[in-house]
């Protein structure tokens, strides 16, 4: 009954309540909440406890669904929003200013702890202060990458927002008003980062929106033009792409207005297209021939996929020439879908000529989709066999528009084209996290199947020929959540076989996979000392048969070995029948908690696999008998594992593991990359890998200021260095003394090492000498990006000899001990910006109480450094500090290719953001975004609107 709702607590609430709650929430990575679901549900003292507010720590993406306007007493949503957030996505169909999302876009603006890198915005009527809350939200998210905005509602504020996002890359824009603005009204341009841009909404909006992207790097672009009020689209939206010429890829045209060929003409000048799509929705085919077929096929040599369809059949103007032509102009197509004219009583000329074409064997296309193609009755045979398969042999013919329909898709078999235009504005759920499915699928006894599977399915005496096709019913799958394919590989023997590998490929730990077992095998205990788990019986080869099933397509692998967490007999772990599990197996992540007594079996070996590509150990402590020692010396002995990526980490007692790591290391000649860390000297492990011959990342922390004797014969640093190793070394990532840094770089010898990053921990200022970045001047010649930690004090004489490497691009000084005063001044900066005149990025980062670069030291930044792009920098701009100091007024020192400039702790008068702003940061980067990242919230609030006022003025 209503009334009986919300329930009421039978007794008080206590903290103890909470565990399994908060047990099960540790590792939760994904939440779908529909609002009002659990409205007079749950007890309000549930939802209002403080202990809610510390589960989900790893949450990482959140979406609700709002229906309903009001939630009820207690809004969730805040509650839910952590620091480890990545994606927020919030849907509604109205809102006002009861909306529950009103409140979470505030903390997400006023929250300096939330770093999100995708947004998703959606609200279809009457947006109001979801609008305002919005568009804040998104502009205090500095770090967003992806961005969605859907309405039917003005959201020109929302996008205007975005604008100035430092690292966005893709946006998402569907509305019926894009940007309410006159295409001759001046417009401040922005989105200088984006790589893919997909615009829903009316032409003239969908222009402005193009006229103020300034990206250098767009190469995606799918546009709908969609206002019923419009005649057309005007040539003017396709000729603004031409900026976008040198770098644009990928082009989707969905036209939802009449239009002509004037209007689309100018994108043949878009050369370097990969990817052409055009869609005509509605009524009106889209007036393309066959000459301007031929057109296109010559302005776009590269082109891998080609899309001209219509929904319409009346007066179509392509012909089977149109084909024959893309057939011998396009070597490189992987995928075509046209709608064409294939009626033999309008391709008679055509017809006579069919046995005259040469056959093309060599040809690469994948799929031909005919979509609404006409065609006369029971001539699909003759259409595939002895015309199509002459120009594409290995080709798979389909009929997208017509799967459904009984007989028309005999001899087009194939799968479904996604559609690539912007997507609808309807929400969509979030799968449930993989644990969910994995549970479902291995313990849980199937439910009935839900719509439309279940029409589909089990309604007819023969399953559908849709679910015959492999790659249709994998393309389906992969949209499910994990819960749904296991309901969906319940329906029959055919689809469970597909599914069962696709539910497993990614498995969380395997101990999901020993639920396999039958029921009556073993007893899996939630009780620490009922640990191990007891056999019921012996164990027989037909127990593993689901297991090897299930693992058949598993990829990637996470272990955690920890001592009281369903831990498996060793009989298990032993059997022969745990050898041929997992046969695509290609990473394996294996942690040891420090909770691990020593003797324990080995359970690593067993899952070594010659399709092993990365692994990965991880340990707190290493003592003797611990579980790395078996699995390294079976790696070094292993002659069929090849690893590619290679990662050990111990960060005490690695020295337990320094002969079987290093013999481990030596054995896999293919690594390309390897990870060695330790709080412990590790120099004897990163000596191992020396003579590797394909390596080309390397990270490795920490080089101790004595190499260790050892019997696996230490390489002497300070002997002669006639002999050369770490050849090809590319990116390198070192920590550790100024000593051991030193002896380890000058072992390196290769000649295209590009991106350093030397972290130099000095316990004592008299450990740190000019020969450390002495030896980085042998690889100036490639030397593009540099990056330095330094814990200690130091003499800026010290750092001196990196001024030689010429080639910098990209340099990041960081002091991570705040007690200790910087040495870098206005002098030093000067020098900096004098020695790297093509730095494109520079970092002087100090959490010193103490500034010593002035605004003149900024001052030479912006005189010297032309080409710099982002600038994060700590300084002091107190009046006392800069004496009538001001901005030089030449036209040399305005950098307009200044992206983003971040204010660190620096030092300023109160309240003095704007002047410095306006008076100096702007004048000297006019289109700069300014911030300041690591203030507190309140400086920080400042920061911003001294930005958005200095740029509006």
């Amino acid at each position: 009954m209503t009334g009986a709702f919300p329930p009421a607590l039978e007794r008080e609430l206590q903290d103890s309540d909470w565990s399994r709650f908060l047990f099960h929430s540790k590792t939760t990575k994904t939440i779908y909440y529909d609002i009002g679901s659990l409205r007079n549900v749950i007890p309000l003292e549930i939802l209002s406890h403080s202990l809610l507010s510390t589960s989900f720590p790893t949450l990482e993406r959140l979406s609700v669904l709002g229906q309903t306007v009001e939630e009820g007493p207690v809004n969730i949503i805040p509650l839910l929003l952590r620091p480890s957030l990545r994606y927020v996505k919030f849907h509604t169909q109205i809102s006002d200013f009861k909306s529950p999302f009103v409140g979470p876009l505030g903390t997400i603006a006023e929250s300096s702890s939330l770093s999100l890198e995708e947004m998703a915005l959606t609200s279809l009527w009457d947006l109001g202060p979801f609008r305002d809350f919005g568009t804040k939200a998104i502009e205090f998210q500095t770090g967003l990458r992806r961005l969605t905005l859907l309405s039917m509602s003005d959201i020109t504020s929302m996008v205007e927002g975005a604008k100035h996002l430092p690292f966005l890359e893709e946006l998402d824009v569907g509305t019926s008003q894009v940007y309410s603005r006159l295409p001759g009204q001046d417009f401040v341009s922005g989105f200088r980062s984006l790589t893919t841009l997909a615009v829903t909404g009316a032409p003239a909006d969908i222009h402005n929106l193009l006229r103020s992207t300034q990206s250098d790097s767009l190469a995606r672009v799918a546009l709908a033009p969609n206002d019923i009020r419009a005649v057309g689209i005007y040539p003017e939206l396709i000729a603004e792409m031409q900026r976008f010429r040198s770098h644009l890829l990928h082009l989707q045209l969905t036209l939802n207005v009449p239009s002509t060929w004037e209007d689309l003409e100018p994108a043949l000048a878009l050369v370097r297209l990969q990817t052409f799509g055009l869609t005509q929705r509605g009524s009106n085919p889209h007036t393309i021939t066959d000459a301007q077929v031929r057109r296109m096929v010559d302005s776009w040599p590269h082109l891998t996929r080609f899309r001209l369809k219509s929904e319409s059949t009346e007066g179509l103007q392509i012909t089977l020439s149109s084909l024959a032509y893309i057939a011998f102009k396009c070597p490189n197509l992987r995928k075509l879908a046209v709608t064409f004219e294939g009626r033999q009583g309008l391709n008679q000329e055509f017809s006579n000529r069919v046995d005259a074409l040469p056959e093309s064997s060599e040809k690469s296309l994948e799929l031909l989709d005919v979509t609404k193609s006409m065609f006369d009755e029971g001539d699909e045979e003759r259409l595939a066999d002895e015309i199509f398969r002459l120009w594409w042999p290995k080709a798979r013919f389909c009929q997208s528009s017509l799967l459904a329909l009984e007989g028309k898709h005999r001899f087009f078999e194939g799968f479904i084209t996604a559609d690539e235009s912007p997507r609808l504005l309807a929400p969509v759920p979030d799968p449930p996290t993989v644990e969910t499915g994995l549970a479902l699928s291995a313990r849980v006894s199937p439910p009935p199947i839900a719509q439309p599977f279940s029409v589909l399915l089990s309604n007819s005496p023969i399953m559908h020929r849709f679910w015959e096709i492999t790659e249709l019913v994998l393309s389906v799958i992969h949209l499910l959540s994990k819960g749904d394919q296991a309901r969906l590989a319940r329906v029959n023997h055919r689809l469970g076989k597909i599914a069962i590998t696709e539910i497993w490929s990614d498995v969380p730990d395997v101990r999901y996979f020993f639920f396999l077992f039958p029921p009556d095998l073993c007893l899996w205990s939630r009780h620490v000392e009922s640990y191990p788990a007891a056999l019921r019986r012996p164990i027989r080869t037909s127990d593993w048969d689901r297991l090897v099933l299930c693992s058949q397509n598993t990829k990637t692998l996470q272990h955690t070995i920890q001592k009281g967490v369903d831990e498996v007999p060793d009989v298990i772990w032993s059997h022969d029948k745990l050898l041929i599990a997992f046969p695509n197996l290609q990473s394996l992540n294996v942690s040891v908690l420090r909770n691990v007594p020593p003797g324990l079996a080995d359970t690593i070996s067993p899952l070594l696999r010659p399709t092993l590509r990365k692994l990965c150990l991880s340990a707190e402590i290493s003592r003797t008998g611990f579980p790395f020692h078996s699995a390294l010396r079976r790696i070094a002995q292993d002659q069929t594992l090849s690893l590619d990526e290679m990662s050990l980490s111990c960060i005490w007692g690695i020295n337990h593991l320094l002969n079987a790591g290093s013999a481990a290391v030596r054995s896999q000649r293919n690594l390309r990359r390897l990870r060695l860390y330790s709080a412990e000297d590790i120099a004897v492990l990163s000596d191992a890998a020396r003579y590797l011959p394909y390596l080309t990342e390397l990270d490795v922390g920490n080089l101790g200021s004595v190499l260790q004797p050892s019997n696996i014969g230490i390489l002497d640093w300070s002997a002669d260095r006639s002999e050369t190793y770490f050849r090809t070394l590319v990116t390198l990532r070192a920590s550790g003394s100024p000593i051991g840094i030193h002896k380890f770089l000058r072992g390196v010898s290769s000649k295209a090492l590009a991106d350093v990053a030397v972290r130099i921990d000095i316990p004592l200022p008299a450990m740190m000498k000019p020969d450390v970045c002495l030896a980085l001047q042998a690889f100036r010649a490639t030397l593009t990006t540099l990056e330095m930690i330094i814990s200690g004090a130091f003499a800026w004489e010290d750092l001196e000899p990196i001024l030689d490497l010429r080639g910098l691009r990209k340099f990041a000084l960081t002091y991570s001990n705040s007690a200790v005063i910087p040495q870098v001044g206005d002098a030093q900066v000067l020098q900096i910006t004098t020695a790297w005149p093509h730095l494109t990025s520079l970092s002087l980062n100090t959490r010193s109480c103490r500034a010593n670069i002035t605004l003149r030291g900024l001052g030479y930044i912006a005189s010297n450094c032309p080409n710099l792009r982002t600038l994060i920098v700590g300084f002091n701009g107190t009046q006392q500090g800069n004496p009538s100091y001001l901005a030089p007024c030449d036209k040399d020192a305005v950098r307009q290719e200044m992206e983003l400039v971040d204010i660190l702790w620096s030092h300023y008068d109160p309240n003095d953001e704007l002047r410095i702003t306006a008076s100096f940061l702007r004048r000297w980067w006019p289109r700069a975004h300014i911030l300041g990242s690591r203030m507190d919230e309140e400086k920080a609030r400042r920061w911003e609107e001294a930005n958005r006022a200095s740029r509006m003025a």
